[in-house]
């Protein structure tokens, strides 16, 4: 059975002192009030004039396709508005992220070129279940 002595606990302070917090360094210089100015930047996710178009709607015309897709009373017509969007004005007449970009390419070459994309579709599939039927049957 050991004992400890209360000289063998060391304790250490994490109170941060004013010497301490100006040599910290900060990305933006202090102004006249002492607070850091903001960057000369916009902060992320936000477009320096609001009113733009955003990362979200490059052209700025999302609203008018909105409001059409809007009007639709059913999927089959939204399909339709879509598909002839893509046809038209390929992936770019969609008010889309960033991240759907890939998406609206393959979906406009769909559109345009059908039996080739659904062959390739048809291709990948196969490709895949047959990987997924050997690995069932190796082990």
């Amino acid at each position: 059975m050991s004992t400890s002595s209360p000289s063998s606990t060391r304790v250490t302070s994490t109170k941060s002192t004013s010497a301490d917090a100006s040599t910290t360094p900060s990305n933006s210089p202090p102004s006249a009030t002492g607070e850091p100015s903001p960057p000369p930047w916009p902060a992320a996710g936000q477009p320096s004039n609001p009113s733009s178009s955003t990362p979200d709607d490059p052209k700025g015309d999302g609203e008018r396709s909105g409001k059409a897709i809007a009007a639709c009373t059913n999927n089959r017509e939204r399909a339709r508005l879509v598909a002839a969007a893509l046809r038209d004005h390929g992936p770019e007449a969609l008010a889309l992220k960033y991240t759907d970009t890939a998406a609206a390419q393959r979906m406009t070459a769909l559109v345009n070129e059908p039996r080739k994309q659904l062959d390739e579709v048809n291709k990948a599939f196969r490709i895949g279940m047959r990987r997924l039927y050997r690995t069932r049957n190796i082990g």
